[in-house]
């Protein structure tokens, strides 16, 4: 319920078309499958070129603001489901009482101005915020841990890393 909110919010404040400036080109270039300005928003345009072929709803401009406010819809679920899930159940509590603060954290975050202006137009920043909640949620960080450990990344130092790093930008 709360994803549906959020979307019909968004889609209500949906830019119809295209809108000047990078969303502009956060619209083009994953149409044309090319490499937006520095750092390249790779993830971005994979993403946003395989959502503009499969959603056949509108304009291309429409569905890659779609996109973004997809995006922002499922950061307010989330966000209501790990509220809810770190909120004690009391036996004493009333039904409603157990629902009240992740609705109320989801309706924060999905109306907070940073938020709701990312999710009505096309743009790589509402997909890092996606990213970056669904890994901070319990469910995301245990399947981050899944990840590092099961590629490896956990057995590398950070020290390690941080030399190979600097080997590379001084070749």
């Amino acid at each position: 319920a709360v994803f549906l909110c959020a979307l019909a919010l968004y889609v209500w404040t949906l830019a119809p078309g295209l809108v000047f400036g990078d969303p502009a080109e956060y619209t083009f270039v994953p149409h044309i499958w090319g490499i937006s300005h520095p750092p390249g928003y790779a993830f971005q345009t994979v993403l946003g070129g395989l959502w503009q072929r499969i959603v056949p709803i509108g304009s291309i401009a429409y569905r890659a603001n779609l996109l973004s406010a997809v995006a922002g819809a499922l950061i307010a679920a989330l966000i209501y489901g790990s509220v809810r899930m770190l909120s004690p159940d009391r036996p004493d509590d009333s039904p409603l009482a157990r629902y009240v603060p992740g609705i109320l954290a989801a309706a924060s975050a999905m109306t907070a101005t940073d938020l709701w202006q990312h999710s009505i137009h096309a743009n790589s920043h509402i997909i890092t915020a996606l990213l970056a909640t669904a890994s901070l949620t319990p469910e995301g960080s245990e399947a981050m841990f899944e990840i590092e450990t099961r590629s490896g990344l956990d057995r590398i130092p950070l020290r390690e890393l941080r030399s190979a790093w600097q080997g590379t930008l001084d070749w």
